[in-house]
């Protein structure tokens, strides 16, 4: 489900949206460059969630001989485990 939101731009801001989006900018409009926006915000909340952190605490302590390959998709269930 989308929705729809207006928001009130000052001058400077405005100028930043209309200097990264149109056709020859980083996004081809506003739209894109909100979701981008939103995905970084999304992915920086990730990276500041304890368990996350933990888990990379974790990681960074095994000794290189201990070393294992990283299997997302049992990590993904371990984090699914711990906060359900």
């Amino acid at each position: 489900m989308g929705y729809e939101v207006t928001i009130k731009l000052g001058d400077a801001e405005s100028e930043r949206v209309s200097a990264v989006t149109g056709d020859l900018a980083r996004f081809r409009d506003v739209d894109e460059y909100v979701n981008e926006l939103i995905q970084r915000d999304a992915d920086d909340a990730f990276h500041r969630d304890p368990a996350v952190i933990a888990e990379l605490r974790a990681a960074f302590a095994v000794p290189d001989e201990d070393m294992r390959p990283f299997d997302p998709e049992a990590f993904i269930e371990r984090m699914r485990r711990r906060h359900s």
